[in-house]
């Protein structure tokens, strides 16, 4: 299982301010996912699960936050390639950071996301759709020194005046909360 400490920054942005970021970065790769979000029977707010499909391939990824960012573990799902979390390592994991069976599907989220890749890091423009709702959000994934890289996002935020305002719920959040 892989082990990630993801620092990112995260804002919600109008359709036309969506519209605008995405003129502006015409090779931006676009990527259509799903995450399929799960509760399990000892779940608390603050630890997500979720199984992501992306070309029809799956991975499983459980978040937990810390003091410093949220420290993400990741794995393929091999087994036969569904949304489910019976893969004897996913069950193995969960039981390990207290999230017990039985799991249930809390949603599920697609997003078209325009993934553009600089210096500092990971500029996603993400449009969400979800429980009849559409939403659009500007997230930036830092790779490297933090303080440089929430200055970078902020300086593309100004390019585009849009006011950073840390998005008070994340996609799993929204997700489940308009359901």
């Amino acid at each position: 299982m892989h082990t990630n400490l993801e620092i990112e920054y995260k804002t919600m942005i109008t359709r036309e301010q969506f519209e605008d970021l995405i003129q502006s970065y015409p090779n931006a790769k676009i990527i259509r996912q799903t995450n399929t979000y799960f509760k399990s029977a000892t779940s608390d707010q603050k630890k997500s699960i979720r199984i992501r499909e992306i070309d029809g391939k799956f991975i499983f990824t459980c978040k937990i936050p810390t003091t410093k960012g949220i420290i993400e573990k990741e794995m393929a799902v091999k087994g036969n390639h569904t949304k489910d979390l019976n893969e004897p390592e996913i069950l193995q994991f969960l039981a390990s950071v207290n999230l017990m069976k039985p799991y249930t599907k809390e949603g599920e989220l697609h997003t078209e996301r325009h993934l553009i890749i600089d210096p500092y890091g990971e500029l996603c423009l993400d449009k969400n759709y979800y429980n009849n709702q559409i939403d659009y959000e500007i997230e930036y994934e830092i790779k490297g020194n933090p303080e440089k890289g929430f200055n970078h996002f902020l300086s593309i935020l100004k390019e585009h005046q849009i006011q950073y305002t840390p998005s008070p719920l994340s996609k799993y959040a929204r997700c489940i909360k308009q359901k």
